[in-house]
């Protein structure tokens, strides 16, 4: 009786070891997540372009990768916006301050940015579909949405044709490049490893491929019911697969094949003739492909700017849940806002209110430095003149950081 259950327990153990770590389908608490944003653009439909054939564009990209969002602004995103088309970056949450500033300095140029609150990981991205959906259902429920790769060439002409070419179709469907629903991959060695346990059929259904899809407004609603719903599972986290793929059959919606999203790198001629091209590359060869294009070489500036003034306020709005605004003010100090597990700490060193205190005392400094000749009495004075300026500084934005709680 021993040696089953120990020949029982090694077995077991063999079977989890070879289960990738990627392998997770992800928790009611997960899905939760994607009912709140970090960083919002509540506004962006409503600046655009309002007529019923109106489109927007969400790109999926790694937080980190600030390099990739600059080439694709100044490469089809130029176009984009002569067209005066709605589009923004969808991006997960992070937990490294420096990177969290950072993402704060773009959006404060560029103001393109969404945050959603799942955090930023590759194996989270049906989380940020999910997501995705949501913010758009919440905000620009009447648009189309294309939610793209940050690899892809996007032609927002031919895009606003197809869905002008729509009008008058209602049907339910998602609009993209189809995967086939060939038979599902059981070798623990492949990339494409389904475990049985994980998933049982032997077929997938008909799915998009994750470089883009079109979704018409009078579904996002259904899909994105369906998506957070506890009857729709398993939750998987191949995103393309889960939200096209599982959640379309739950709700009968069909996968349309669009050969205009199936252009690949080796038909970039055919940009011009197409929706999307897929698989164009990052960074260098990215923009090696878009000189193609455009016939001629192009050199990317590295674009740097300086963080201003951010309050994150708490407010809330009608998405499956509340929703935390982060906006921009024309003044705060400090700010530690906790959203569970996920913290926000920001510190602005110059607020109107200390800015007579900060002038002050650099100015008396400046005259003991220059009039005094630097001896040892003075510098000692002015050293202390220093640690008052910062005392009362320090006092000022601990009083406005205790008012942001009230």
């Amino acid at each position: 009786m021993f040696l089953v259950f120990t020949v029982s327990i090694l077995l077991a153990g063999r079977v989890f070891s070879i289960l990738p770590t990627y392998v997770h389908l992800h928790t009611p608490e997960e899905i939760n997540e994607t009912n709140y944003v970090i960083l919002d653009k509540p506004n962006i439909c409503n600046k655009t372009r309002s007529t019923e054939d109106d489109l927007i564009i969400a790109i999926k990209t790694a937080a980190h990768d600030h390099i990739q969002r600059n080439y694709i602004r100044q490469a089809w995103l130029t176009e984009v916006r002569k067209l005066n088309i709605a589009y923004v970056f969808i991006l997960g949450s992070v937990t490294n301050d420096t990177l969290l500033r950072k993402l704060l300095r773009e959006d404060s140029r560029y103001n393109g940015l969404v945050i959603g609150k799942p955090v930023d990981n590759y194996y989270n991205l049906t989380l940020k579909t999910i997501f995705t959906v949501a913010w758009v259902k919440a905000h620009c429920p009447s648009r189309w949405l294309i939610y793209v790769d940050d690899d892809v060439f996007l032609n927002g002409n031919n895009t606003i044709e197809f869905i002008q070419s729509m009008k008058n179709v209602t049907d339910r469907a998602i609009y993209c490049c189809r995967e086939w629903n060939g038979p599902i991959i059981r070798d623990p060695n492949s990339p494409l490893y389904m475990p049985e346990s994980v998933f049982k059929p032997n077929f997938y259904p008909d799915y998009c491929t994750g470089s883009g899809y079109l979704i018409p407004p009078n579904i996002l609603h259904s899909l994105h019911e369906a998506a957070i719903s506890n009857l729709t599972q398993p939750k998987l986290w191949i995103e393309h697969l889960f939200m096209t793929g599982l959640i379309a059959q739950h709700l009968s919606i069909k996968i349309v094949y669009l050969k205009l999203m199936c252009r690949e790198s080796s038909q970039i001629w055919l940009y011009n003739r197409s929706i999307i091209v897929q698989n164009m590359g990052k960074r260098k060869e990215f923009l090696q492909n878009w000189s193609q294009i455009i016939g001629h070489n192009v050199s990317f500036k590295v674009v740097r700017s300086k963080l201003n003034r951010l309050t994150i306020n708490h407010s809330s709005i009608d998405m499956a849940g509340h929703i935390l605004l982060a906006k921009y003010n024309s003044g705060t100090a400090e700010i530690k806002l906790k959203i569970q597990y996920f913290d926000i700490d920001i510190l602005n060193r110059y607020r109107p209110a200390t800015a007579p205190l900060l002038l002050v005392s650099m100015s008396t400094w400046i005259l003991y430095y220059f009039v005094f000749n630097r001896n040892l009495i003075h510098m000692c004075i002015i050293s202390i003149l220093w640690i008052c300026k910062n005392f009362c500084i320090t006092v000022v934005i601990r009083r406005i950081h205790a008012m942001s709680h009230h």
